[in-house]
């Protein structure tokens, strides 16, 4: 049999025949073999490299959201007619920018390159131009992994897009069952509307990484873009 924490438990000082004798004192010495072998497992996890040295579980890397059948991407094409435009100024200080009135940052609405008034100097088109701050996976000792800046970045910046399969109801409880019956307890879901979630988990970015914080630094929006 293997021995189990708290197996040492039924040990004794009672005089006991010859064979229980032994077999307490088997016990006590595999007490101390357990105890030995956590405490070592203890400082290998407390010592364990902050690099990359150890590779993140695999996954297909892509830059946009997929959508799964049976639902279809919005057409790539965007109404012209129909976007929000805002009233910043090419020589605005910070166009369209986290200390500016934009509008449309006010709504949460990413401007169309194509209709700001701010033209390439708009600085509310982080989605579109993949505008994301130096970041990395890394393995966090008692942790798992983790997303970390390699930079500073300021309050308020935009951060990384969520990016993965976009799925509907159905396709998600399909999913979380499989999961459930692999005895996979990581996930990636990110729930959109009542309708929609995304799903990092076989195919995504770096946003993939990020992980829960008792002290959290970011926040999730949801953003218009198109």
């Amino acid at each position: 049999y293997l021995y189990h924490e708290g197996d040492s438990d039924s040990v004794t000082d009672r005089k006991r025949s010859g064979m229980m004798e032994r077999y307490n004192e088997a016990l006590r010495e595999a007490r101390q073999v357990f105890e030995r072998l956590q405490a070592e497992k203890a400082r290998a996890q407390e010592s364990a490299p902050d690099d990359l040295s150890f590779k993140p579980p695999m996954y297909v890397k892509i830059k946009s959201n997929k959508y799964v059948a049976p639902l279809r991407g919005r057409n790539a094409a965007r109404d012209e007619e129909e976007d929000s435009i805002c009233e910043c100024k090419p020589s605005d200080t910070d166009p369209c920018g986290l200390d500016s009135n934009c509008i449309n940052r006010a709504l949460l609405v990413e401007c169309n390159p194509k209709t700001c008034p701010a033209g390439d100097s708009c600085q509310n088109q982080c989605f579109e131009r993949k505008q994301y701050p130096a970041l990395a996976a890394k393995r966090i000792p008692n942790k798992g992994w983790g997303l970390v800046a390699q930079e500073d970045i300021q309050q308020g910046q935009f951060v990384i897009e969520y990016v993965g399969e976009v799925i509907n109801g159905e396709e998600l409880a399909r999913r979380i069952k499989q999961k459930q019956e692999q005895k996979d307890e990581n996930y990636y879901f990110l729930t959109v509307d009542s309708e929609l979630t995304i799903d990092a988990g076989p195919k995504g970015n770096l946003a993939r990484f990020i992980n829960h914080s008792c002290e959290p630094n970011c926040e999730t929006l949801l953003w218009k873009v198109g």
